[in-house]
């Protein structure tokens, strides 16, 4: 799921090869003119492309939902050299802020609902050790009006009628008016959590891809 290239930008920084792999060639293209020191090519999470034993980390950015998870983890299980990662990130708002909350209850044009929780994945696989959690909460510099553009990059709007479309924005720019009075270029620091989930593969699965039988 590298799609146009923002964890890829940040891995190649920080001094990483990377192998970017997205189902779509469209979104590929972009990703090759930004990060041309990256190699790309067109595959799935359960279907690479990579050789066995060949890369030390498989990394999703804000894609793992997308995939077969027992696929995508015999996939990773299978491309990973001995001791290496698979990781996956996600990044939400922070609704602890009651504002926060509100603005996103009115994206989707909900009255109320218990404040969102991103659950993280969990194995059947014995290749991989127990997971690790790791989180940090940070702000997201942004304007009014960025906040209610927003709200049109996400899936559950483009897919929606014209009529709802329209309904939603309306609900946001009334919400967002009652909590952030003042004009579309007013600063807003959007509170955001980052959330990261590491499995490293077993020494054992290494030995077993080798060939070695315990």
């Amino acid at each position: 799921g590298a799609g146009t290239g923002k964890l890829t930008g940040v891995l190649l920084g920080a001094g990483h090869g990377v192998r970017a792999i997205d189902p779509s060639d469209d979104l590929l293209r972009v990703l090759r003119r930004r990060h041309p020191d990256a190699q790309a090519s067109v595959g799935t999470g359960e279907r690479t492309g990579l050789p066995d034993d060949s890369v030390a980390a498989v990394v999703y950015g804000q894609s793992w939902h997308w995939v077969d998870g027992a696929r995508a983890t015999a996939e990773a299980s299978r491309v990973l050299r001995p001791g290496g990662t698979l990781a996956m990130l996600w990044n939400d708002a922070d609704v602890r802020e009651p504002w926060v909350q509100r603005y996103q209850l009115a994206q989707r044009g909900l009255k109320q609902r218990p404040p969102a929780t991103r659950r993280m994945p969990r194995f059947p696989s014995p290749d991989f050790q127990p997971r690790e959690e790791w989180q940090v909460r940070w702000r997201r510099p942004l304007t009014k009006g960025a906040l209610v553009d927003l709200v049109t990059t996400f899936s559950f709007f483009l897919t929606a009628s014209p009529a709802a479309r329209r309904a939603r924005l309306a609900a946001v720019r009334a919400q967002l008016d009652a909590d952030l009075p003042g004009p579309d270029d007013r600063p807003v620091e959007y509170p955001m959590i980052t959330r990261v989930t590491r499995y490293r593969l077993t020494a054992r699965a290494g030995r077993r891809k080798r060939g070695v039988v315990d």
